[in-house]
């Protein structure tokens, strides 16, 4: 849902059962319920169906079948979500003057691999 995202840490203590749990909520089954519910556009292509009827909206899957069919991709490089998050936790500090723009940037930089 809205770019959920689900991992499985190296220190897991038990990553078959973690991988089977997340297995189960991104499954296809879920998927068709969060389609027939409207709650999202499915990833499921299976499921996608359903989500147009349900959703109602005119013009939405021409719409959406032709944004996925002509996008230009924002390749992101590795580690850029640890400086997305670092960026939002301390942005605040830059805007409310406690910290110059500059000293959060670095303090990003030095918590980022």
């Amino acid at each position: 849902m809205s770019g959920t995202g689900f991992g499985i840490t190296a220190t897991c203590d038990q990553p078959d059962e973690a991988w089977q749990a997340i297995s189960v909520i991104i499954g296809p089954e879920a998927q068709q319920y969060i389609a027939d519910e409207g709650r999202g556009y499915p990833a499921y292509v299976a499921a996608q169906a359903s989500w147009y009827e349900t959703a109602g909206v005119d013009g939405a899957k021409e719409a959406i079948e032709t944004a996925l069919a002509t996008v230009d991709t924002y390749p992101t490089p590795p580690g850029w979500q640890q400086v997305s998050a670092l960026l939002n936790q301390y942005s605040t500090e830059a805007f409310n003057g406690s910290k110059t723009p500059a000293e959060v940037l670095e303090l990003v930089q030095s918590q980022t691999k």
